[in-house]
């Protein structure tokens, strides 16, 4: 998740297609990642660049063909209107391993108020 890039497009290999849900920081949720893709756009739009690491707290706890977990993540974004963003958001994911690869089925990331 370092570097992630903004086009959500060059995220689609790690995520599972159909009907899953995907809660991201705005808005509430996505049914699917063709919504998501297409919808978080307009999140991005207002980002220059970002980059998102995973910090030392990741934990995932295999059980069979799924897995789930948690982490922090450090967010150090610019936007286009030169403002610079740094925060920690909380990262909740489910993988699920699909033809042999590892996808995320769910997945939920928020901000703490404070």
């Amino acid at each position: 998740m370092v570097g992630l890039a903004l086009d959500p497009s060059k995220q689609t290999q790690y995520y599972a297609q159909g009907p899953h849900t995907f809660y991201d920081i705005a808005p509430l949720k996505y049914g699917s990642w063709d919504e998501y893709q297409k919808g978080v756009v307009n999140v991005l739009a207002d980002f220059k660049s970002a980059t998102f690491t995973v910090n030392d707290d990741a934990e995932i706890h295999p059980t069979g063909d799924h897995a789930w977990g948690f982490a922090t993540v450090k967010e150090d974004a610019t936007m286009k209107s030169g403002k610079r963003e740094i925060a920690t958001i909380r990262w909740t994911f489910v993988f699920e391993k699909q033809d042999g690869k590892w996808l995320i089925v769910h997945e939920h990331v928020s901000e703490p108020l404070q």
